[in-house]
């Protein structure tokens, strides 16, 4: 995706970061020693489910609230079963999980059918609304309003694209955040040296996300080495 492209969803991240930032002290709240330790893999799954649906609809889910969408947690299960159901397909063919209908097999069957039916809920409502509406607001970004606007492409791969997008964008977010997370911890240099990068493109970009994004190049820089 090209870079001005790409500055299109900044608000839409944005919103989503803070929000996931104000859960993080929500749990240093919560434990009332200053600090929080344990596991935050569950709000990382949600954070990334929150900015990719972001991206891709222009609309909020609430997977940061308090109370949770019980649906949209559910999807967020079934890629997490989907991607660990995978991992003994990697050292065996697949096949012959399907032919003794392993419970591998079913579990990893089950996580995609949720997968493909939420995506089509979700898709589908977003196409029904767009066209009740008529028209959108000149503020109003997402990514399947441009594929819907894209004569070229057929509903159906369009329906196929967010599903790879929902799938991929909620794990890869995800896992990439937490081993960042991770390695960072066991490298406390780097770490003061982000966060003072991070201070610095703050206070220089004044508030002007695009230009903080090309002021962060140790950030960007760490991320890819996680990657």
């Amino acid at each position: 995706m090209a870079p001005e492209t790409t500055k299109n969803f900044l608000p839409l991240l944005d919103a989503v970061s803070r929000d996931f930032v104000s859960v993080l002290h929500r749990r240093i709240k919560k434990a009332g020693s200053g600090n929080y330790s344990g596991d935050i893999s569950d709000d990382l799954f949600r954070f990334a489910f929150e900015s990719i649906t972001n991206v891709i609809f222009g609309e909020r889910q609430g997977m940061l609230e308090e109370v949770v969408n019980p649906e949209a947690q559910r999807f967020i299960d079934a890629i997490y079963q989907m991607f660990h159901t995978s991992v003994p397909m990697l050292n065996l063919p697949p096949d012959l999980f399907r032919l003794f209908r392993t419970k591998t097999w079913k579990d990893h069957v089950a996580a995609w059918d949720v997968i493909f039916s939420k995506a089509d809920i979700y898709t589908q409502n977003f196409y029904w609304e767009l066209r009740q509406k008529g028209s959108v607001h000149h503020d109003y970004r997402g990514i399947l309003y441009r594929l819907l606007g894209d004569s070229k492409m057929s509903f159906e791969d369009i329906k196929a694209n967010v599903t790879e997008m929902l799938a991929g964008g909620v794990d890869t977010t995800s896992m990439t955040l937490q081993w960042h997370l991770y390695e960072m911890a066991r490298n406390l240099k780097v770490q003061d040296m982000l966060r003072a990068e991070v201070l610095a493109a703050r206070r220089q970009a004044q508030g002007d996300m695009a230009t903080m994004l090309q002021l962060v190049p140790l950030l960007k820089a760490s991320i890819k080495e996680t990657l």
